[in-house]
């Protein structure tokens, strides 16, 4: 038995093309953090205070994306330990988003961005669901939703998490 790891595809890597050499690999697929434990996450590893608003608000903006999370936890203990206290706070967090969101090397979302959307037309096909347009279905829409960056709601698409879209209004025409 041989487990494989990884963000691609046997069908996406084609130097060698691997899904030819290995047809009976079954796929599992490891998803972003249920809410419980992201919650957990935010709370349990430091002895940090948050009020649960400001839990909720941190999972509804990275909808468990456990590098992402990670990150606003991190610079939350970061804030912490500058200003030596234990009660974190709405202001906190709202600081840490604005980091977050006008940092251009963010790096999940900057490999996001140039790796997995390095076709322009993948990109495209982002700026059209940023902008809230009907896409025509395509590869890259099917491989944005295979991959689980985008999510239908309402008939239309939209990025799965709101802090990719926020990073990504800013900097997807900067970065390329």
């Amino acid at each position: 038995m041989f487990l494989f790891v990884g963000a691609a595809l046997f069908s996406e890597l084609e130097q060698p093309n691997w899904s030819r050499y290995f047809v009976q690999a079954q796929r599992f697929r490891v998803d972003y953090l249920k809410h419980h434990d992201a919650i957990r996450l935010i709370t349990e590893p430091v002895n940090l205070n948050y009020p649960p608003a400001v839990c909720e608000q941190m999972f509804d903006l990275t909808q468990g994306h456990p590098a992402l999370l990670q990150l606003l936890c991190s610079k939350m203990v970061d804030i912490a330990n500058t200003e030596n206290k234990k009660d974190m706070s709405q202001a906190d967090l709202d600081a840490v988003v604005q980091e977050v969101s006008n940092e251009r090397e963010t790096s999940t979302i900057l490999i996001f961005w140039k790796d997995f959307c390095s076709d322009p037309a993948c990109k495209q096909t982002v700026k059209q669901i940023l902008n809230g347009e009907m896409v025509e279905p395509n590869q890259h829409l099917y491989r944005l939703e295979e991959h689980g960056f985008i999510v239908e709601k309402n008939g239309r698409w939209q990025m799965r998490v709101p802090l990719f879209a926020m990073w990504l209004k800013r900097f997807a025409d900067r970065v390329l």
